[in-house]
């Protein structure tokens, strides 16, 4: 569903990325682990269209959107839920959640129902404004944002940064939901492991703007990823 190929991005003439591939499979739970600053945040970016390579190539399914703008990758099936959330703060949840469905081609207002049934919190606060919200209810509405759209991959950038354990557990409980549908391609970055077991079908470990490790859940043992998260 989502390919890199020997992808190289950076700032100017500096390299943050370099010569980094990757696969996630339809369905699959791709985690980009490792500590902050190597690249996990520019990765993401870079598949959305925020930031432009300098080489490599993106391919989605079966189409190459190296050169589309965020836009067009949004509405091939590409959500993203950057790091800090990013709501609308003057807009309610469910005008947030309206602005999401602006990705869809068919945008049938059903689907906030179903985002409603995901995130149960979201349907009791739906009139009151994005920024009034707690920390989590704010990450718990990005989210349903992206995936009110029905995307084909969810790019979720450190879902679990500064929120409390009861909102970090109904997040996980709800994205094994969508992992269990076997219709959407999660591409998880994340430095804490504890989460990212919970969902984990494979594994990239980035350290210094490389891919340094990879593997299946089942084989790329916690003692090998920890070695590149820990301080």
């Amino acid at each position: 569903m989502l390919r890199i190929e020997h992808l190289t991005v950076g700032y100017g003439d500096g390299t943050v990325l370099d010569d980094v591939s990757l696969i996630a499979e339809r369905g699959q739970v791709v985690c980009l682990i490792g500590r902050n600053g190597v690249g996990k945040t520019t990765l993401l970016k870079t598949v959305i269209g925020i930031l432009r390579p300098k080489r490599g190539r993106i391919l989605c399914g079966n189409h190459d959107v190296t050169a589309w703008p965020s836009h067009r990758r949004a509405a091939a099936g590409i959500g993203y839920v950057p790091q800090g959330r990013l709501v609308f703060p003057h807009l309610s949840v469910y005008e947030n959640l309206l602005i999401g469905l602006e990705a869809s081609s068919d945008r049938p207002t059903t689907r906030i129902a179903e985002m409603y049934a995901l995130f149960p919190k979201l349907k009791e606060i739906a009139n009151r404004a994005a920024g009034k919200l707690s920390g989590g209810e704010q990450q718990q509405l990005a989210i349903a944002r992206a995936l009110v759209a029905h995307p084909k991959v969810l790019l979720l950038d450190e879902p679990t940064e500064g929120i409390q354990p009861s909102i970090v557990d109904e997040i996980a409980v709800a994205l094994q939901a969508i992992q269990e549908t076997g219709k959407v391609t999660i591409i998880l970055a994340e430095q804490f492991l504890d989460f990212a077991t919970i969902l984990a079908n494979y594994y990239y470990v980035l350290e210094s703007g490389n891919v340094v490790a990879s593997g299946h859940a089942d084989v790329l043992s916690h003692a090998e990823i920890h070695e590149y998260v820990a301080i």
